[in-house]
């Protein structure tokens, strides 16, 4: 009985390393500029509904890396990965939404999945959501919440992420009061990622 209970074991295991390794091969192949390569390592996982893999396939056709430009195929692959909650694709879709590229613009789509990826603790999201708030667009001004989901993008923010979200905060919180800033936190302490 117990050597019947390890051959499903084993085979979870080996398909899963598999996945990876065709996961790996494509971003090698995308690393030293093999878009053909990437795009060919990435399809067949995209189309078992790996999430990494949709998104990677959308950011290819949008850019028209190693397959012709397509804004509606990077729409479709984006749309598939964010439904399944991967929060890159979420923030992707958000900005074709906002753009109108690959799909009709609509910007309460645009704000929604904005805060999808934001609520998913998508750095550049949570960002971009406080600075909405901080400008009133699509959603009423509200210093205090946009100080709550900069400060949020400054826990995972790498690179320009995180000059533009340290930049955000100090306009921020030179422009409100302590019990301002105390309200933001405690606001922020209240967000759980991911529920």
């Amino acid at each position: 009985m117990k050597k019947y209970l390890f051959l499903p074991l084993f085979l979870l295991t080996f398909t899963s390393s598999v996945a990876f390794a065709d996961f790996g091969e494509g971003m090698s192949a995308y690393q030293r500029g093999d878009y053909a390569g990437a795009f060919a390592a990435w399809l067949p996982l995209a189309e078992k509904g790996d999430g990494r893999a949709q998104n990677n396939i959308g950011i290819l056709y949008r850019r028209g890396m190693g397959v012709l430009k397509n804004e509606k195929k990077a729409f479709a692959w984006y749309e598939r990965a964010a439904i399944q909650g991967f929060s890159k694709s979420q923030y992707n879709l958000s900005l074709l939404y906002k753009r109108g590229s690959g799909v009709k613009r609509n910007g309460k789509k645009a704000l929604k999945w904005l805060e999808q990826a934001a609520m998913n603790g998508y750095p550049r999201a949570l960002l971009d959501l406080g600075k909405r708030y901080e400008k009133g667009v699509g959603v009423k001004k509200d210093p205090i919440k946009a100080l709550m989901w900069v400060s949020l993008s400054l826990k995972e923010a790498k690179g320009k992420t995180l000059s533009l979200a340290t930049k955000a905060r100090g306009r921020l919180l030179s422009t409100l009061n302590e019990q301002q800033i105390s309200e933001a936190r405690r606001m922020q302490s209240l967000v759980n990622f991911g529920s």
